[in-house]
Formats: C-alpha cells, sequence, structure tokens
C-alpha cells in the first residue's frame, strides 16, 4: 500500500501522525538486515529483487528461516528471466526447505529493489500460479491461496508494504497496483 513518506510526495497530516510508526518500521528492517549480517546498500547495487525466507522465531539469539519450495522456485523463474535475483541461499543464510503438498503458494518476503523489473515480477508469477492451478485442477483442488510480504523499496526507504494473505485474483490486482504506481511516478 502506498504510504505518503516517498521522496518527492507531501506527506499528509495523517502520515505525519504515523511518523513514528513509519520510522520505527525503517529501523525494524534495518535491525533485522544487520541480525542477517546483510547490508542493503551493499546488495541493492547487486540485486533487483530479494526472496527472502519467511521468519519463524526473530529473536536476536535464535533466527530460523524457511523457505518454500514456491519461493524457491520464483526466485529461479526471475533468474531465468535474465533478473539479478537472490534468496536465501545467494545471501548466505541458512534457511530449511519447506515443501507443500497443498495448492497454498507461500512466496515468503519479497523484496523489490528496482521498481522497474515489476512488470516482468508479474508475468513470473502468474506463471507460478497457472502451474499451481494446473496442478489443483488435476487433483481437483480449489483455486489456489497465496502468502506473500512485498516491500517496494524506493532510493533508501521502503515506499510499499503489502502483507497478504487471499486469493490469486486480489494478489494480481496488489501487483497490477504496485506497477501502476511505479508508472506514476516516472
Amino acid at each position: 500500500m502506498p504510504r505518503g513518506d516517498r521522496p518527492g510526495r507531501k506527506l499528509s497530516e495523517g502520515d505525519l501522525g504515523r511518523l513514528p510508526e513509519i520510522l520505527a518500521e525503517i529501523k525494524q528492517e534495518n535491525q533485522y538486515l544487520s541480525q542477517l549480517d546483510i547490508n542493503l546498500e551493499s546488495i541493492r547495487n547487486k540485486y533487483q529483487i530479494l526472496i527472502l525466507p519467511s521468519r519463524i522465531n526473530n529473536s536476536q539469539e535464535d533466527l530460523e528461516f524457511i523457505d518454500t519450495d514456491d519461493a524457491i522456485y520464483l526466485s529461479k523463474l526471475l533468474k531465468l528471466e535474465k533478473l539479478s535475483c537472490a534468496n536465501s541461499y545467494d545471501l548466505g543464510l541458512e534457511a530449511k526447505v519447506s515443501h507443500l503438498k497443498s495448492v497454498e503458494i507461500k512466496l515468503g518476503l519479497i523484496w523489490i529493489l528496482d521498481k522497474a523489473c515489476i512488470p516482468i515480477l508479474i508475468v513470473v508469477i502468474g506463471r507460478l500460479i497457472g502451474d499451481k492451478i494446473s496442478q489443483s485442477n488435476k487433483n481437483n483442488q480449489n483455486y489456489p491461496k497465496i502468502k506473500a510480504e512485498l516491500k517496494v523499496f524506493d532510493n533508501k526507504i521502503e515506499s510499499s508494504s503489502v502483507n497478504y494473505d487471499g486469493d490469486v485474483d486480489g494478489f494480481m490486482k496488489v501487483l497490477e497496483g504496485l506497477k501502476n504506481d511505479q508508472k506514476e511516478q516516472k
């Protein structure tokens, strides 16, 4: 969901009231990255998209992560499309792998560092969803639900964040909204 804390946009009164919350979110993300020994500035020049594992326990003493097979597959598809994409393996994170037997799609944390790749991301996720739908049709199951957290970074701050848990159509509308938002900013 777009926020008014983007460079070049004025903060509304409502956003000014949320300023402590916005700053706390940025601080939390920076702490999370430093716990993982990841420097966002250094990887920003290397990668367009990060596919990070879901957090199970994010206490400082014990960080444990789970990559889903869908997130790993998404990362592979993005790399096949010649996007510079990193997953937990590329970043040196130790993550367990969860193989889901259901048609639910769990994509973990998707950090978009270069908004120009959003149209390709939409096509690739559409392909992944199509694969899952064809699997569900073979097994006479319902359409898949999707669970993902999307973060779009603009310069050094997070400009949009969506935590999605719902149906395929709604998720594709969210992605299209991000693409349209990216076009408006050009």
